[in-house]
């Protein structure tokens, strides 16, 4: 039932899609071409899509790697210093207090 209704949704969306966007594409097919010009333009253009939205699912999962990779190691090693250091003072202060 889910799956039926989701490609239903997607159904709808690209219906409505292309109900928006017909008159604009209209002008760029060109009138004076034949069907086949046309065919092809309309291919390109989703050609275009296509690519471009491989290379958004590449770009976000690269950025996903370069988090884990790089960030986060980089993160948890300044929260360890950091500690270390908050140690490291409150030894000094306990120290400097019995010298007087």
């Amino acid at each position: 039932m889910r799956k039926g209704l989701q490609r239903a949704a997607i159904v709808v969306t690209l219906a409505i899609l292309a109900w928006w966007l017909l008159p604009k594409i209209a002008p760029l097919l060109g009138a004076g071409l034949d069907l086949g010009g046309a065919a092809v333009k309309v291919l390109l253009v989703v050609l275009a899509l296509c690519a471009l939205w491989l290379v958004g699912a590449m770009l976000w999962d690269s950025s996903k790697y370069l988090y884990r990779r790089y960030i986060i190691p980089c993160r948890r090693a300044r929260r360890i210093n950091r500690i270390r250091d908050r140690r490291n003072w409150q030894e000094a202060a306990s120290r400097s207090n019995s010298v007087h």
